[in-house]
């Protein structure tokens, strides 16, 4: 049965009669208003003082990135964070030589092919082999906390628990580092100038510096000469290396 109620009483209408039905649907209980509380339950007010105390710990939280997310953009006059990295490849031309190289991803030069020819001028032998890959981030990175990674401590201390490593398999007694980055890895902390410094480093090219590889044998001797792949690039560094290293000449 459908009723239609007028929106405004006609002037002079009789008053509409009130609608009651005989009974109730079958099956039909009224459900109970906001106001009629069982006993026992909660007000509305209540419960929702329950839920703005859920809620708040929530609110208050500040959004987690995931990795997915784009890092943020700097803002005008900002520079952008540089991620702390690195690639060395470690040779062992002889058992007391070993040799660090500042790796380039971005070059790809035939280093392994000149290195051969510094090794035969050294009496040493030829080719050296395909080298190890120390770099960082490690390929466990994902496992690391952020602040770890871009820690520049980090990078160092792995790199010299890999060489403390080798000395203990077989003692080392010179280690040739070539390029700034290996020097900074290896140096300690008091013969680098700032990371920035290029002069500094500049400085350190043929220097022969004293290493400590354990803390109860004596010291290992480091001498820092350009990295190979300057040495590609720029031709007239090698003789600057060969005055740094002839010393090392076996039978000289």
């Amino acid at each position: 049965m459908e009723t239609y109620l007028p929106r405004w009483a006609l002037p002079g209408a009789a008053p509409s009669p009130v609608y009651e039905p005989d009974d109730e649907p079958a099956g039909y209980e009224e459900e109970p208003l906001a106001s009629q509380t069982q006993p026992g339950t909660p007000s509305p007010q209540a419960a929702a003082v329950v839920v703005r105390e859920a809620l708040a710990p929530l609110a208050e939280a500040k959004p987690r990135r995931t990795q997915a997310e784009p890092e943020p953009i700097p803002t005008a006059g900002q520079k952008p964070a540089r991620k702390h990295s690195f690639v060395l490849a470690y040779w062992r031309l002889s058992p007391e030589l070993v040799v660090l190289d500042s790796r380039s991803a971005a070059h790809a030069l035939p280093t392994e092919q000149l290195l051969g020819n510094i090794s035969m001028a050294l009496g040493l032998g030829g080719a050296p082999g395909s080298p190890d890959l120390l770099r960082w981030p490690p390929a466990q990175a994902s496992v690391l906390p952020r602040d770890v990674l871009e820690d520049r401590e980090a990078g160092r201390n792995m790199v010299q628990a890999f060489l403390a490593a080798q000395h203990e398999r077989q003692p080392i007694t010179t280690v040739l580092l070539m390029g700034a980055t290996a020097a900074q890895q290896v140096l300690a902390a008091e013969d680098l100038p700032a990371p920035d410094d290029r002069a500094g480093l500049l400085a350190l090219l043929g220097k022969s510096l004293a290493l400590q590889l354990d803390e109860q044998g004596p010291p290992q001797r480091a001498i820092v000469v350009p990295s190979l792949s300057a040495m590609l690039k720029r031709p007239a560094l090698k003789a600057s290396c060969w005055q740094a290293i002839k010393g090392l000449r076996q039978g000289s």
